[in-house]
């Protein structure tokens, strides 16, 4: 067993302990993770939100590719930390209709795109 699983698995209750923590990571935490961590979606917000801006710069560094948020501590600080700095120019690019595909404007967005319409980071 090593080190870091070691403290995964003691640390593993602090999530889990932490008032309001789920609400945060499923409302919050996971729309952005999809989309700054996973390629697909994070291409298209730099092409579509974030082209020629200071923040194109700042996404492309993030180093994270866990796109899901899992409840092993020193991966969620890990994500945490890569996306943080992110929070103002997200806020203030983030554009859901240039997001959005042609195909959406009548029916529900596909469930494995990010679901937020305002991008609220606390």
């Amino acid at each position: 067993m090593g080190s870091k699983h070691l403290l995964d698995n003691l640390t593993s209750h602090m999530t889990k302990s932490m008032v309001g923590f789920k609400a945060w990571k499923d409302e919050m935490l996971t729309p952005v993770a999809k989309l700054i961590c996973n390629g697909f979606w994070r291409d298209r917000l730099i092409h579509q939100c974030l082209k020629d801006t200071p923040a194109e710069a700042l996404v492309k560094s993030v180093s994270s590719s866990i796109a899901h948020v899992d409840i092993r501590w020193g991966e969620l600080c890990n994500l945490v930390s890569d996306i943080y700095p992110l929070r103002e120019p997200l806020t203030q690019f983030w554009d859901l209709k240039k997001m959005s595909f042609h195909k959406w404007k009548h029916d529900n967005p596909d469930e494995a795109a990010p679901q937020t319409r305002q991008l609220c980071l606390p």
